[in-house]
């Protein structure tokens, strides 16, 4: 396809500076005016195949020249006009070579001249240029070998990944290695060069021998077990046995509530069995009433599944302590003969027994600690209790539901969970770890506390997990 074309491998001639500036930046500003102009276009054209085709031209020519073409750690317009602008030909090779003799100074400390002699402020730019044009290199090419290997061809993005890995790291790596031997009669002599090395073994044994793992997560305490004592609807306070700090015992009555029908519904549903069970009895001696037996057994079953939903309701209003335990939380201005809305919150009971901690860990994490282990809990805010604690028990399959909402980003915590139907899901699997309280003071068990808890787990090698994932990525692609 013809294409307009303009040979500028002579520009270097232009004596000039500012001549050779404007040819290098020639083509950045004609892709800008064209992305103006595709821009002006689609923002007046009508919808349709033009102004989806302007659309692309104007966003695909801002991104290509922004980010690519004004880029100067490629050979692009952004390099020639930087290089013209400092008045640095071959700017890349120069800046390349200070970094090499900025490294082997920092590592050996050899005292060789360096390449060039720029003023301090200009050399260290180009050393810092050197190092950002290698990690852009690097960043930019892995990205282009992984998007093949994504949405290509597998076979071609392991290949390209190989190559470059091989050309921007092990061969630039190989050189200065080569460079290092034939140095080494100096280096051998230079002091740093015995400080660099114990820095590398330092660096090599942080990675790959054991460390004390400390995993951490968002974390709920909270009593063993406690009962709230809800209102049920249209009660009104009839006696009040307990106090707000008295210890009760198992089936302790904590409150009496009365209903005005509640006790009329009662003994309406009472002798409605009553009479129903005369009718069943009597049926055996009546032909008439053995006519209407099943009819009269179905109404029977019917009125003592009413009469058992009212007493079950009379106990709602008559609550008994499930446990042994300490009373809390009593409203401090509740009196015989108050209304109570339905659902209002009177009164909890919580057991004697220390508080317990529930947390949730992913599996990284869980691979760390085992049951008995040490942790500590800190509160949120630092205003609450400090706990030690045991690790008690470790589910065996994760968990994707989250019956703790208050651990989820949604009300302030640390696990991403999103609502569904009332239930909370989390994004990623977890495990619930849960730890008993081993000296938790007083007031730990008197409320819930929201916090962060450490465990003090098993020993890891900190690269460990980086090889385990490339291991287990090379493992599941390998069928390419």
């Amino acid at each position: 396809v013809p294409v307009a074309y303009t040979d500028t491998n002579e520009v270097w001639k232009l004596t000039r500076r500012r001549d050779r500036i404007a040819v290098a930046g020639a083509g950045v500003l004609t892709e800008l005016a064209l992305a103006a102009w595709a821009t002006l276009a689609w923002a007046l054209l009508p919808d349709g195949d033009a102004r989806s085709g302007a659309f692309l031209l104007a966003t695909t020519t801002w991104v290509a020249t922004l980010a690519i073409n004004l880029s100067p750690f490629m050979r692009f317009d952004g390099y020639f006009l930087l290089a013209d602008a400092l008045g640095l030909p071959n700017l890349h090779a120069r800046s390349f070579a200070l970094a090499r003799w900025h490294l082997r100074e920092r590592l050996f400390d050899l005292g060789e001249p360096p390449p060039e002699h720029f003023s301090p402020r200009r050399r260290a730019g180009l050393i810092v240029f050197a190092y950002a044009t290698w990690a852009y290199r690097l960043a930019v090419f892995l990205g282009i070998a992984a998007l093949v290997y994504t949405f290509f061809i597998k076979a071609v993005g392991v290949l390209l990944f190989a190559v470059e890995i091989g050309w921007f790291v092990l061969l630039p790596l190989a050189r200065e290695l080569r460079a290092w031997r034939e140095l080494w009669p100096r280096l051998r002599t230079r002091p740093r060069t015995g400080w660099s090395a114990l820095l590398l073994a330092g660096l090599v044994l942080a990675l790959f021998l054991p460390w004390p793992s400390r995993p951490s997560a968002g974390a709920l305490l909270r009593p063993a077990a406690q009962f709230v004592v809800y209102a049920p609807a249209g009660a009104q306070v009839q006696a009040l046995p307990v106090a707000e700090g008295q210890d009760v015992s198992a089936g302790t009555p904590l409150l009496q509530l009365a209903a005005p029908d509640l006790g009329s519904r009662i003994a309406m549903a009472q002798a409605r069995v009553q009479r129903l069970r005369w009718q069943a009895t009597a049926g055996g001696l009546d032909p008439e009433q053995r006519a209407h037996w099943q009819t009269g057994q179905e109404q029977l079953m019917s009125a003592e599944a009413e009469l058992a939903s009212l007493q079950a309701d009379a106990g709602r209003y008559a609550p008994l302590a499930p446990f042994s335990g300490q009373v809390r939380d009593v409203q401090p201005d509740l009196r015989v003969g108050d209304w109570l809305a339905a659902r209002e919150p009177v009164l909890r009971v919580v057991a004697r027994s220390g508080p317990t901690v529930i947390a949730y860990l992913d599996e990284d994490a869980i691979a760390h600690i085992a049951v008995g282990d040490t942790a500590r809990f800190y509160a949120d805010g630092g205003a609450g209790p400090i706990v030690q604690l045991e690790v008690a028990g470790i589910d065996a399959d994760a968990s994707r539901t989250l019956p703790e909402p208050e651990l989820s980003t949604l009300f302030g915590g640390r696990l991403q969970a999103r609502e569904r139907n009332g239930q909370f899901h989390t994004d990623r699997p977890v495990y619930r770890v849960s730890f008993r309280t081993l000296d938790a003071p007083e007031l730990a068990g008197q409320h819930i506390w929201r916090g962060t808890v450490v465990v003090a787990g098993r020993a890891s090698v900190p690269v460990w997990p980086y090889l385990r994932a490339a291991l287990a990525l090379l493992r599941r692609e390998a069928s390419f």
